[in-house]
């Protein structure tokens, strides 16, 4: 599959790491997205008042299906598929990386601390 971003800037990808599955999602310059690789659909983030949107600098997946991303607002945000289900306060400052490693989520940001 090859798409073009459209304007957004893309700092990170992460392939879901759900059995089966060849989803992946795109981070960048205010922008999140959903790439449906089989059905070779991009599908923005869709925030649902859960937070306004920002940047994000980040994304990583879990084995669950879902992905997780770092904001510009210093938060790490939660998606399920397209969709923000959820934000967490985590930095002061933009969260920069974001990691799954074996059950657990890692981030870390401009103020230094690994979570």
């Amino acid at each position: 599959m090859k798409d073009k971003s459209g304007p957004d800037l893309i700092f990170d990808l992460a392939f879901t790491k759900k059995d089966g599955c060849y989803d992946l999602w795109s981070a960048g310059r205010k922008h999140f997205a959903h790439w449906d690789i089989q059905k070779g659909k991009k599908q923005k983030g869709i925030y649902n008042r859960v937070s306004g949107q920002t940047s994000h600098s980040c994304v990583t997946s879990c084995p669950s299906g879902g992905a997780y991303s770092g904001g510009s607002n210093s938060k790490v945000h939660i998606w399920e598929e397209r969709t923000l289900k959820q934000v967490v306060d985590c930095h002061k400052g933009f969260c920069g990386a974001i990691k799954w490693v074996e059950g657990s989520l890692y981030s870390g940001g401009k103020d230094g601390i690994i979570n």
